[in-house]
C-alpha cells in the first residue's frame, strides 16, 4: 500500500506483448500517455505518474480494445425553432408515425386546423436529454408558447 500520494516510476513485467496501452482506472479514468516498453518477451513497461492510496491501473493489450459500435449519426430538428405553428399538436411515437399522419390530416380538413406531428423520441433529445422523462413532454409543450400564432390549443399524446 502507497502510504502517500507522490511521483513515482511504475514497473510492469511480465507483459507477453508490445502492443500493451495503460490506463489508470481510479480515482478518475484516464489513459497514461508516456510510457517506455523494454527487453524481449517478456516486456516490461515503464511509466512515471502521481500515485495515492487507492489509485489502480490496467494493462491491456491493443487486440483486447474494443472499438465502440457506431449505429449511425443522428440528425436533429429543431423543437426549439419559434417559427413553427399549429392549432393541434398529436405528439407520438415513430412506430406510429403514418397513422398519425392520416388522423391530423383528417382533423384538419374536417375542423380547419393548422396540425402537427411530432416524434416523443425528438422531445426526449431535445429537452430532456435523450431520457424519456415526462418533464422534457412538459418543457417541449410550455415551448410551443412560443410559436407563432397559432400556438397549439389541442394536444394529443398518442401511443
Amino acid at each position: 500500500m502507497i502510504d502517500s500520494q507522490k511521483v513515482s516510476n511504475v514497473y510492469i513485467k511480465g507483459l507477453p506483448a508490445q502492443d500493451v496501452s495503460v490506463y489508470k482506472v481510479s480515482p478518475l479514468p484516464r489513459k497514461i500517455s508516456q510510457v517506455t516498453l523494454s527487453g524481449s518477451s517478456p516486456y516490461t513497461l515503464t511509466f512515471t505518474d502521481t500515485i495515492a492510496p487507492g489509485d489502480s491501473y490496467i494493462a491491456l493489450s491493443a487486440s483486447k480494445i474494443k472499438t465502440p459500435l457506431l449505429w449511425g449519426i443522428r440528425e436533429f430538428g429543431d423543437l426549439r425553432n419559434t417559427n413553427r405553428q399549429a392549432d393541434y399538436l398529436l405528439i407520438t411515437h415513430k412506430r406510429f408515425w403514418n397513422t398519425a399522419q392520416s388522423y391530423v390530416s383528417t382533423i384538419g380538413s374536417t375542423y380547419g386546423l393548422t396540425t402537427k406531428v411530432v416524434d416523443i423520441d425528438e422531445i426526449y433529445d431535445h429537452f430532456g436529454y435523450g431520457y424519456p422523462t415526462a418533464e422534457s413532454i412538459r418543457e417541449f409543450i410550455k415551448s410551443t408558447t412560443r410559436w407563432n400564432s397559432p400556438i397549439p390549443a389541442y394536444l394529443l399524446l398518442g401511443r
